[in-house]
């Protein structure tokens, strides 16, 4: 018995198993009667109803699913649909030419480490969700000139949480090729940079910076190959191609280290120095006077995210 806007509700819920020697392989596990009365003493909202409706989907499904299975697994990716990306400075050479600084990229290219866990509903589909942290590699670039000279890092790292769909084409095989593809959410994300300017005069200036904040959103996909062991069929392995196809833009960078001819002038800077927040629409106004006390602000910008890799892991079923 509960109560819920104002109203009292009551319901019982009947569930009945089926001895485990009376049902298929595939059907272990089945739910066969699965009943839920509701006494309203009166109207219920909308939105009650429909929660009550998905409580019953819920026990319905996931209650009926035969087999449960574990995968983890790791692998290496090649960057993906790099882009031209401008880092927005321009160089001047003693000459009078002009050059907008412009590199190609993507930080999702690294290392990646997979935990997934999926429901078997049929033969030949499973449902499920895979967590995988992406480790990506350091990217480095250089831009000269006469009188100067830019050495810059960059890295980036996402843990991804991807709700997947899975279709074992030959499911009944030891060997059966796949294929799978989810939308992922990343979370956690961060980007390292560090500049390192050097000017002909010898000076040196080294800034280091740390991106946050704000989710990435993309397209996951793989194929590949699953094979299940003879011997005990609840363990397996697979190998599969898998793609990314992602874009990152954070919402907070901060200066984390700052040496001037080494010296640490990181407790000189002012708020505003070390804090910027990233707006997706933002208008700069030079005759605005601005706190130095607070963090600065600017337009939001997005990092390629996007990879192509091969994985390999080891599968259990439940």
């Amino acid at each position: 018995m509960g109560r819920t806007d104002g109203y009292t509700l009551k319901f019982t819920c009947e569930l009945t198993l089926l001895p485990k020697n009376q049902l298929k392989p595939m059907e272990f596990m089945q739910l066969s009667q699965l009943k839920i009365k509701i006494d309203l003493n009166t109207k219920f909202r909308f939105l009650t109803k429909t929660l009550l409706i998905f409580i019953g989907i819920f026990f319905k499904v996931h209650l009926s699913i035969a087999q449960t299975f574990l995968t983890l697994g790791g692998g290496y990716s090649l960057p993906w649909a790099v882009q031209d990306v401008p880092d927005g400075n321009i160089v001047v050479f003693d000459d009078g030419t002009r050059m907008i600084d412009v590199y190609k990229y993507s930080l999702g290219q690294g290392k990646n480490y997979a935990l997934s866990a999926a429901h078997r509903i049929s033969k030949s589909l499973d449902v499920g969700c895979s967590v995988v942290y992406v480790d990506g590699r350091e990217t480095t670039r250089t831009v000269a000139g006469t009188n100067f000279e830019v050495n810059s890092k960059t890295e980036g790292s996402m843990l991804w949480i991807t709700p997947t769909v899975k279709i074992n084409l030959l499911n009944e095989r030891s060997l059966s090729p796949f294929i799978r593809f989810g939308i992922g959410i990343g979370v956690l994300g961060k980007i390292w940079v560090e500049n390192e300017d050097i000017t002909s005069f010898g000076n040196l200036s080294v800034t280091q910076r740390r991106l946050s904040n704000g989710l990435a959103y993309g397209v996951h996909s793989g194929i590949g190959l699953a094979y299940t062991f003879k011997k005990d069929k609840r363990w397996g392995m697979f190998i599969e191609m898998s793609s990314i196809n992602a874009s990152y833009g954070p919402k907070r960078g901060e200066v984390v280290a700052r040496i001037k001819d080494n010296i640490d002038v990181f407790s000189t800077l002012t708020t505003s120095q070390k804090i910027t927040i990233y707006k997706n629409s933002y208008i700069r106004n030079d005759n605005a006077p601005s706190d130095p006390e607070k963090p600065g602000f600017a337009a939001r910008r997005f990092y390629q995210f996007s990879s192509i890799g091969l994985n390999l892991g080891a599968s259990y079923r439940l």
